[in-house]
């Protein structure tokens, strides 16, 4: 699950960097899976709330890979999507990730529960 606070950008030393390779194109998005292109299927799930005077968008979409495909479409846009993590509690993540000219910031974890928006709002007002 990814939560994105609205406006807020914390600069810091990330601990862990990797790039995914994205291919995208009219019939799918693909990527480099196990070493095999295959396609990305996203199921779509968000919602907007606010908690301690900040705006979260909560995305909860999952992810998963379909089926694999053995050549690259014709028509087709290739992505480096830059990512760097940093560990800020019990598996949860501060991503930054980076693709094109685009840069967008958000948290990462399993479970959406106050204890682990409170972590969140512990490390956004810790200077």
């Amino acid at each position: 699950m990814k939560v994105y606070v609205d406006d807020i950008v914390k600069h810091t030393d990330f601990d862990e960097k990797y790039v995914r390779h994205v291919i995208y194109s009219n019939s799918g998005i693909y990527c480099n899976k196990n070493n095999k292109l295959v396609q990305i299927v996203y199921e779509d799930k968000c919602e907007t709330t606010i908690y301690k005077d900040y705006k979260l968008y909560i995305d909860k979409g999952v992810e998963s890979y379909g089926d694999t495909i053995l050549h690259i479409p014709y028509d087709h846009l290739y992505c480096e999507e830059k990512y760097e993590k940093k560990n800020i509690g019990y598996d949860i993540y501060y991503v930054k990730c980076r693709y094109f000219d685009q840069c967008s910031y958000y948290f990462e974890f399993d479970q959406l529960n106050d204890f682990n928006l409170d972590i969140i709002i512990s490390f956004l007002s810790n200077e």
